[in-house]
């Protein structure tokens, strides 16, 4: 068992119930824009197609995706870390996780995943392997470079026992990928999972963590297809509360702040985990929450590009040179330029553009 994920900080996460959607499926959200839990076994069902990645494990493949600041890497770090705790099979399954941002070159890259003495050993067994490779869309390499060293890597793989996951921000995510995986993991048989095994359907009080929802009947059988885009959603309200009492010390606390935050329609940033945080530093500091939504949304810009050290791929710690506000005029200005020119992605490394919309800095 290897894990190549960092994970620090694992600790002192907080026990979220992260759910996941088919790509391009919709979510039923509150007037404040937190996901509705699912729901089954009432006139009606609530966000029938959500899952947990534990709900997800028998499919082979699944590209997971989602916007910035959602907890992609948080959550798939911690799926990975509840297989390693999993009790030992007789077979036990293999883990080999990777941050794909770390490698420098496809060669390194295809040496420590693909010829791992993990994975080179796992090939004349007959255990499952669970191949984890977060972080894609911060991979230095060019997309079309990064794109044909995984699926060469992958393709010496046996499909049947491959339970290969790969997360990337879905603006991020070539087109050829997507392809070329569903065709690999196409006709790859897939057991039938017995209704004791878990997966079941939750109940109008409730829903278990690892549990999923179907539109079947708990007691039927359960077939999950070899290939499948899921997209993560936004927080629960009730997870959303969770952090809100952690961090601001009570739930009274945890109350004024949804209050504040609810008098000036800042929801949709309470939902995302990322400028969640942010609006919790924002209350606990003490600075006013009665403003607009453009200058709230300003100020959690200004926060997440403020020049505090950070750390680079190869882990030493750098400041940047210029100031936060230098950086946030530089950004908009470039976010500007994308919005007017229609070009969804940024092209950084001057190389051959892995989406033809893609804007060059050139430009």
């Amino acid at each position: 068992m290897t894990l190549l994920i960092r994970r620090q900080g694992r600790g002192q996460r907080l026990s979220w119930t992260r759910y996941w959607i088919p790509r391009g499926g919709a979510v039923e959200l509150d007037d404040d824009g937190f996901l509705l839990p699912p729901l089954q076994g009432r006139a009606y069902g609530t966000n029938l197609e959500c899952r947990t990645l534990d709900a997800l494990a028998d499919i082979p493949c699944l590209l997971l995706v989602g916007d910035t600041g959602l907890g992609k890497s948080w959550e798939v770090e911690d799926y990975a870390a509840r297989i390693a705790d999993r009790p030992a099979q007789r077979e036990p399954e293999l883990l080999v996780t990777a941050d794909i941002s770390t490698f420098q070159s496809a060669e390194e890259l295809h040496r420590r995943v693909f010829e791992h003495e993990d994975v080179l050993a796992w090939k004349s067994r007959s255990s499952v392997l669970n191949l984890i490779l977060d972080s894609f869309d911060e991979s230095p390499l060019r997309r079309d470079i990064l794109s044909q060293a995984l699926v060469r890597g992958i393709e010496d793989l046996p499909r049947e026992r491959l339970r290969l996951r790969l997360a990337c921000r879905t603006a991020e995510l070539p087109p050829d990928v997507r392809t070329l995986l569903a065709s690999h993991f196409e006709g790859v048989r897939r057991p039938i999972l017995p209704a004791h095994t878990g997966v079941e359907l939750p109940s109008a009080e409730g829903v278990d963590a690892g549990a999923a929802t179907s539109t079947g009947a708990a007691s039927e059988s359960i077939r999950s297809p070899a290939f499948a885009e899921y997209e993560l959603t936004v927080l629960t309200r009730a997870d959303a509360e969770l952090a809100a009492a952690e961090r601001l010390g009570s739930a009274e606390e945890a109350t004024r702040f949804f209050n504040a935050v609810s008098e000036v329609g800042a929801g949709w940033f309470a939902a995302r985990p990322q400028t969640l945080e942010s609006l919790l530093h924002r209350f606990r500091v003490g600075q006013s929450m009665d403003v607009t939504q453009a200058e709230l949304y300003r100020s959690l810009c200004l926060r997440l590009v403020d020049p505090r050290p950070v750390s680079t791929i190869r882990g030493a710690s750098t400041t940047m040179v210029v100031s936060k506000n230098e950086r946030y005029h530089v950004v908009t200005r470039l976010c500007a330029m994308m919005i007017f020119a229609n070009r969804p992605s940024l092209l950084l490394d001057g190389g051959s553009r892995s989406e033809a919309q893609s804007l060059e800095l050139s430009e």
